[in-house]
């Protein structure tokens, strides 16, 4: 993409006449606007030191609040309608996950003149979060951090309005900074750069003073092609981004930025922590760190300037240390504003980068040795920050439960992880960067833990300074977006007008007259129809068309563009003629009924669990639905009937369910972000479905009157998908009836064959449960003894390779929990041994023991599974301790090759050992 932009761009009266010089950096060659005709360089760091640090900087803003409110009174006075700020998890877009810039709120549909912007100009303070920064933070003293908030004044210019462009743009800032701040003119610098996101570039101005940047003043101007070339927009966007946290920081004149913004917080924390650092070493540190070029000091860096300094003892631990808590504080806020959000820490998702703030954050508490007050930690940033932001407080318990429930399976990853990351280094001599990314997607082990077992195992690993950015970078937007499917139909579609959609009109109408207006093969387009398209989770209605006598059933309908295409089956209408579209009933209403339950076991679901339940996925169907939300914890069967119970609660109500088309910034104003359950919903309006006083969603779907005409819901099955997603099975109507009916059916025969009443079926399968659990006693005591002596032949029998004895047996009546016990016994009788025991029943499964004398020779039953396997090379699974290890087959293989490929693979891995 072009990165640099003419002169022309830059040169503005308002800098003219305001006596700015344009000047050449002469360290690092960029162009400068300034008011001192001395200056030599930008004045940016590493350019230029901090040079406000312990000494006020303007106006007396002691607070991020009380900078917050400057900023928006300012713009407010200037004609800026002041935006309420946008959710920090951008549900409204497909190809994002978090709100990384103030502009992010009106991209695409905005900055692309799809729809008008909530007003123009506008201005806001939006909480952002950058992840690709956290590396960093900590270590620049608040230049970075994964969560700050932008203050951004923006105007969307267009043909039809120009509201202004850049040189009331950059007067607005000089403004805001030397009138509603207070900083001296002569100590700006307005740097001439460029800038692209989100699909947009445009030149720009950073704004510089003492050192730090504040501000960028962006003129998005272009939208960036595939290509990287640059084409014109139609809306010409001013995009501001203040830095609150920067401005904070510079007026206050604090050591460090985290001194500034958390203030009185940081204060109570730091009674945790040792951080009476002299202020004439963190002075000193501070500006050391604005002149490094890789804008932090390294381990080596510090111990030279403490040293330098005149300081002793641990003063360098100590600034490790101070860095880390930083770090801590920052991520739990970015934490407790995601969760606040109804994310559920999980492997996908926004939940991933979720469940890396906590672990991270974690990790690094664990060094500091207060690794149990996190959840404490988490409560006092919710009620530090809650003061600007009170939603945080109404979801303060649900927020701390769900830290808690997320630690808890830290805990356990880290026990389990340990024992992974000695059996992967055995035998290497170092581990990769892309293996350490792969340890921590796959199985949430950090490069802490790897470090910590490689140092013990002589293994050489480099965590890069940046693991976390990359590992965030990786993850910042959803990895496939979801994509039409493309249907084989060869037309012009502008030489066709627009469906018109009667099934939306009037979605009780099942039959309705239409004209053909395209046939291409089995494919028929009418001007109007009553059946609707396959989309949102919603498959298609079915039926038929009748024309001359003849009936062509309609067999999958899609919509290509607002034109509806009609799958037919038999005989294919002409052109132009006359049919009469007629739709299943039956099915028709079966899917109302699904949909509408979807929403209403969505809405149950949140009032049961807690507003951290969104939908992550749904189908529905003529027969059982689905609808998975999101959930830290498997659902307890008190928590599944309780869901039920309020659905069904809600159903008899029988409350009015209405359909309104809004524009966008309409829908999302009066209902907030919520009502993006199903994801990202494109267009400029919206069709929400809303149950008053209960859920309110952009839905596409058909859907009953009212909630009483669902019928009963029933849920028929719970499954946990993935950690944090639960899917619930239901059905509604005619089909929960069919689902009561095939149970008593399932009753009757269960009373036939035990010939036992109703009444008393639970008697009799204690009963025979019972008796079924003392004859497995008693044979177990009989194996368990078979056993002893069988184990005994197997080892008469050992084949020594590489002086450790080898035992092989299989068997295809004893299933592999049997034969476990078996292997065991054989391993301890003989500790000088590798035993490996095979099991046909029901698959082919495996199981692997190493004796007391083998493990002293290295022998590893992990690694000799796993070579199993590959020497198999029918694919399946395997894994254990060194100890004893177990796997399977994808497909059989008969035993006498089997044994043979577990054979060799003894050989090699003894070969190793």
């Amino acid at each position: 993409m072009k990165t640099d932009f003419s002169e022309d761009e830059y040169r503005l009266a308002f800098l003219k006449n305001s006596g700015f010089t344009r000047k050449k950096c002469g360290k690092c060659g960029r162009f400068f606007w300034t008011l001192d005709p001395s200056k030599e360089n930008c004045g940016e760091s590493p350019c230029s030191p901090y040079t406000f640090i312990g000494k006020r900087v303007g106006r007396s803003l002691d607070s991020l609040s009380q900078v917050r409110h400057s900023f928006l009174s300012f713009f407010k006075n200037r004609g800026h309608e002041v935006i309420s700020p946008y959710p920090v998890v951008c549900r409204w877009r497909n190809d994002l996950y978090l709100t990384d810039a103030s502009i992010v709120d009106f991209q695409p549909y905005v900055t692309d003149g799809i729809i008008p912007p909530p007003a123009n100009p506008l201005v806001i303070s939006q909480p952002c979060i950058r992840l690709v920064d956290v590396d960093m933070v900590g270590k620049t003293l608040g230049r970075h951090l994964t969560i700050f908030e932008m203050g951004g004044h923006h105007a969307f210019n267009s043909e039809r309005e120009e509201v202004y462009w850049k040189e009331d743009t950059v007067r607005y800032g000089f403004e805001f900074f030397t009138r509603e701040l207070g900083v001296k003119g002569e100590e700006l610098s307005f740097i001439e750069s460029s800038w692209s996101g989100g699909g947009n570039a445009g030149p720009c101005f950073e704004v510089i003073s003492h050192g730090l940047e504040v501000a960028t003043l962006v003129f998005m101007k272009y939208k960036v092609l595939p290509d990287g070339s640059l084409s014109e927009l139609p809306i010409r966007t001013v995009d501001t981004g203040y830095g609150m946290e920067r401005i904070n920081w510079l007026l206050t004149g604090s050591p460090t930025g985290f001194h500034a913004f958390y203030g009185e917080l940081l204060q109570k924390m730091s009674k945790l922590i040792d951080l009476s650092i002299p202020d004439e070493l963190l002075k000193e540190y501070a500006v050391r760190v604005s002149l490094s070029e890789s804008k932090f000091l390294k381990p080596e860096e510090k111990n030279m300037l403490v040293k330098k300094l005149g300081f002793r003892g641990s003063f360098s631990t100590m600034l490790e240390n101070m860095e880390n808590f930083f770090k801590a504080l920052d991520h739990i806020k970015s934490l407790v504003f995601i969760l606040s959000e109804g994310v559920v820490p999980s492997n996908t998702g926004v939940g991933y980068l979720a469940r890396l703030l906590l672990r991270k954050t974690a990790r690094l508490l664990d060094r500091l040795g207060v690794n149990s007050i996190l959840p404490e930690m988490v409560s006092w940033e919710i009620d530090y920050w809650g003061r600007d932001f009170p939603g945080l407080l109404n979801l303060k318990s649900s927020i701390v439960k769900l830290v808690e429930i997320e630690l808890k399976k830290y805990r356990r990853s880290v026990e389990e992880g340990v024992k992974n990351v000695e059996a992967l280094l055995r035998g290497k001599s170092s581990i990769g960067v892309e293996q350490l990314i792969e340890l921590y997607d796959s199985h949430g082990i950090t490069p802490e833990q790897v470090a910590d077992a490689s140092s013990k195992k002589g293994v050489k690993i480099s965590i890069p300074e940046d693991f976390y950015s990359v590992i965030a970078s990786r993850h910042k937007q959803p990895r496939d977006f979801e994509k039409e499917e493309t249907i084989a139909i060869d037309f012009d579609e502008k030489s066709l007008p627009e469906t018109v959609k009667t099934y939306y009109e009037n979605p009780n109408m099942l039959e309705l007259e239409s004209r053909v207006i395209g046939v291409f093969g089995d494919k028929v387009i009418l001007d109007r129809t009553i059946f609707y398209p396959e989309g949102g989770g919603q498959p298609a209605d079915t039926g038929k068309l009748v024309f001359n006598g003849k009936e062509a059933l309609v067999k999958d309908v899609r919509n290509v563009n607002n034109r509806i295409i009609h799958f037919v089956e038999g005989p294919v209408p002409p052109m132009d003629s006359v049919v009469k579209a007629v739709v299943d009933a039956e099915r028709r209403l079966q899917l109302r009924r699904a949909h509408t339950a979807t929403h209403i076991v969505n809405a149950a679901a949140r009032i049961v669990l807690g507003n951290h339940v969104w939908q992550a996925g749904a189908q529905k169907d003529v027969a059982e639905s689905r609808l998975d939300i999101t959930h830290p914890l498997p659902l307890t069967r008190e928590e599944i009937e309780r869901i039920e119970s309020k659905a069904n609660e809600i159903a008899l109500l029988n409350i009015d369910v209405k359909v309104q088309v809004l524009p966008r910034t309409v829908a999302e104003r009066e209902y907030g972000f919520r009502i993006y359950q199903g994801g990202a919903v494109p267009g400029k309006e919206l069709r929400i479905v809303k149950i008053e006083g209960l859920d309110a969603e952009a839905c596409g779907g058909l859907h009953v009157n009212r909630t009483g005409d669902v019928g009963l819901i029933k849920i028929v099955k719970v499954d946990r998908i993935q950690d944090g997603v639960e899917r619930l099975v239901f059905r509604v109507g005619t089909s929960s009836l069919q689902y009561a009916r095939s149970l008593e059916r399932e009753i009757s025969s269960l009373e036939s064959i035990l010939g036992v009443p109703e009444e008393k079926l639970l008697q009799e399968a204690e009963r025979i449960r019972s008796e079924l659990k003392n004859l497995s006693k008693k044979l177990e005591k009989i194996l368990e003894n078979q056993f002893e002596i069988l184990a005994d032949q197997l080892i008469s029998k050992a084949v020594e390779k590489s002086g450790v004895k080898t035992v092989f047996y299989s068997s295809d009546e004893l299933e592999i929990s049997h034969l476990i016990s078996l292997g065991e016994k054989a391993s301890k009788k003989e500790p000088n041994s590798i035993i490996i025991m095979v099991s046909t029943v029901p698959t082919v499964q495996f199981a692997v023991f190493a004796g007391e004398f083998a493990l002293k020779k290295n022998v590893d039953c992990s690694l000799l599974a796993r070579q199993i396997l590959s020497e198999i090379g029918v694919g399946g699974g395997a894994g254990g301790r060194r100890n004893f290890a177990k796997g399977g087959l994808a497909t059989r293989v008969d035993v006498k090759t089997f044994e043979e490929k577990a054979l060799l693979a003894v050989d090699r891995v003894l070969k190793t050992v």
